[in-house]
């Protein structure tokens, strides 16, 4: 799955337009596996594993962020702020990139389609 403004191969997920400082909100609820600053890459990052029970999980990533306001072992509920918007790493132009994996290392999947699957 492409974004709508930045359509190439590889860009996995989608990007939402936001201006520096606006806060990043989770759109699942679940544990902080990852946070991260890769400069030549994605910026600063928050990982979210959103397990679903019966065996399904998902995690959703959210990119090129100002700042992360939670750690590794946070608890989030649908709508915690997970960060601030800006344009780390290799971007131009503030905005969040979303993408939302089927399992850790899995499939990308269609943020616009898996939202609301794991409440």
């Amino acid at each position: 799955m492409r974004g709508p403004n930045h359509a190439r191969p590889g860009h996995n997920g989608i990007d939402a337009q936001c201006n520096r400082g606006d806060f990043v909100r989770a759109v699942h609820r679940g544990i902080v596996v990852a946070v991260d600053n890769w400069p030549s890459s994605d910026g600063i990052f928050v990982r979210v594993d959103e397990g679903c029970g019966s065996g399904q999980t998902q995690q959703s990533v959210y990119l090129h962020l100002e700042y992360a306001s939670v750690r590794v072992g946070d608890r989030v509920r649908v709508g915690d702020v997970v960060g601030g918007c800006d344009s780390t790493g290799h971007s131009t132009g503030d905005h969040l990139h979303l993408t939302i994996y089927d399992r850790p290392g899995g499939a990308v999947e269609n943020p616009e389609t898996e939202l609301g699957k794991c409440p």
